[in-house]
């Protein structure tokens, strides 16, 4: 289908809509510009060139962070740190870790992570199918996010959790902002 459309400063253009996969273009010629726009939401990448005076952009719309369920445990050497089983959030890069109002990156060395306002050290790997998460000479109970409850339970295959190694807890949003100021400029006192 094509629409003839005009826009409020007297542009010209067309617009041509193919619905079946979402797709659309809209061009605009009028004093030396042209303009291309086009979106595709399946994989929510969005295009925008402007060619006028000699000017060329590209813009691409942000993907989301990346969620996942991980267990999280602070390292000690008795392997019974404090640990968690929730949702965690990736940064674009991967290289930082969001979960209970904390960030982690990743370590220099080992597979590991800090905490980047401590600086402790912390463990960060996927669930293990069989509940099995914590060192086979570590103890103390797992806190498990309450959100995640159902997934949780499902991933490893139990009806209830044994309340003699897991708790359910509800955990803090990270303020993601405040780390990535940190990172890259000067926080206010």
């Amino acid at each position: 289908m094509f629409y003839k459309i005009e826009r409020d400063w007297g542009e010209i253009g067309w617009d041509i809509r193919k619905e079946v996969n979402k797709l659309c273009f809209v061009t605009g010629i009028g004093e030396n510009n042209l303009c291309f726009v086009t979106g595709n939401r399946k994989n929510n990448l969005n295009f925008v060139t402007r060619n006028g005076k000699n000017n060329l952009n590209f813009v691409t719309k942000a993907k989301p962070m990346q969620e996942k369920i991980m267990y999280i445990e602070q390292v000690n050497p008795n392997h019974n740190g404090p640990a968690w089983i929730g949702k965690v959030q990736f940064s674009k890069s991967g290289k930082s870790v969001y979960f209970n109002g904390k960030a982690f990156k990743k370590a220099p060395y080992g597979g590991g992570y800090y905490d980047l306002e401590t600086g402790d050290e912390y463990w960060i790997s996927g669930v293990k199918k069989n509940g099995q998460d914590r060192h086979w000479a570590g103890s103390g109970k797992i806190f498990v996010e309450k959100s995640v409850a159902e997934t949780y339970l499902e991933m490893v295959g139990f009806d209830v959790l044994d309340k003699n190694r897991f708790e359910w807890v509800e955990v803090l949003q990270t303020d993601k902002e405040k780390f990535m100021l940190m990172e890259n400029g000067k926080l206010e006192e």
